[in-house]
C-alpha cells in the first residue's frame, strides 16, 4: 500500500507555461491527505515559491527545494545541505566583473548586482558583501556572466539555463533522492510504500 506520495512541480502538478496549480490537483492532494498519504512536493524551486503556490497545504505537506538541498514541513526545514560559505566566495569575487546573482535561503532570498527583470519574483534584498547573509544559502542563480566553479568546490549545477546565461547551483550531494532517502527514514517507510512522479531526469 502506498503511504508516500512525492511530486515533482513543474511540468508535472503544474504544466509548463501555466502559473497555478489546478483545482484538480488540489483535490487530489487533499484525497490523498485524507487517505492519511503523506504526500511531498519536490522541485528545484524555493521554498517561497512553492508555499507561494500551494498555501492551502503550508502545514500539511513535505515541500523538497531547491533540487534536494533541503525539505521542510509546517515552516521548519527538517533536513538541509547548505551551500558552504567558503563556495559562496567565489560568486562575490566575480560580481567585480560584471556577475549578478540571486542567493537563496530557505525563507529569505539575497542579490548581487543588477538582475534582469524577471528575477524581480524572488523579491531578495540587495547585498554587497557575504557578510550581510544571515541564514543558510541553498542555492545560488548567475545572471549575465558565465560563472564556472572550481572542480574542487562543493558546487554542482542544478540548471545551465538553456541558451541563456543563467545558471543554478547547489551543493554537490544535494539531490531530491538524498533529500527523498532521508523522509522515507523520518516516515520509517520503503521505496514499496513511496510512489514518485516526476517528468525528467533528476526526477529519476
Amino acid at each position: 500500500m502506498i503511504k508516500l506520495i512525492v511530486s515533482d512541480f513543474d511540468g508535472t502538478l503544474m504544466p509548463y507555461g501555466q502559473k497555478n496549480v489546478s483545482d484538480g490537483v488540489k483535490c487530489r492532494i487533499k484525497k490523498a491527505l485524507g487517505q492519511n498519504i503523506a504526500v511531498a512536493v519536490s522541485s528545484g524551486r524555493t521554498y517561497k515559491e512553492l508555499a507561494n503556490l500551494l498555501p492551502e497545504f503550508a502545514e500539511s505537506i513535505y515541500f523538497i527545494c531547491c533540487d534536494g538541498a533541503f525539505y521542510v514541513k509546517g515552516g521548519k526545514p527538517l533536513y538541509q545541505k547548505q551551500i558552504e560559505r567558503a563556495d559562496l566566495a567565489p560568486f562575490f569575487a566575480e560580481a567585480h566583473e560584471g556577475l549578478a546573482f540571486v542567493l537563496h535561503g530557505a525563507f529569505e532570498n539575497y542579490s548581487v548586482g543588477v538582475l534582469p527583470p524577471d528575477a524581480d519574483k524572488f523579491r531578495a534584498k540587495p547585498i554587497r558583501t557575504l557578510g550581510e547573509v544571515n541564514e543558510k544559502i541553498f542555492k545560488v542563480t548567475t545572471y549575465k556572466k558565465e560563472f564556472k566553479p572550481s572542480p574542487y568546490s562543493g558546487l554542482r549545477m542544478h540548471w545551465d539555463g538553456g541558451e541563456s546565461l543563467m545558471a543554478q547551483y547547489v551543493n554537490r550531494f544535494a539531490n531530491k533522492g538524498t533529500a527523498l532517502s532521508d523522509l522515507q527514514m523520518r516516515l520509517i517507510l520503503a521505496k514499496y510504500d513511496t510512489a514518485c512522479i516526476g517528468d525528467s531526469g533528476n526526477d529519476v
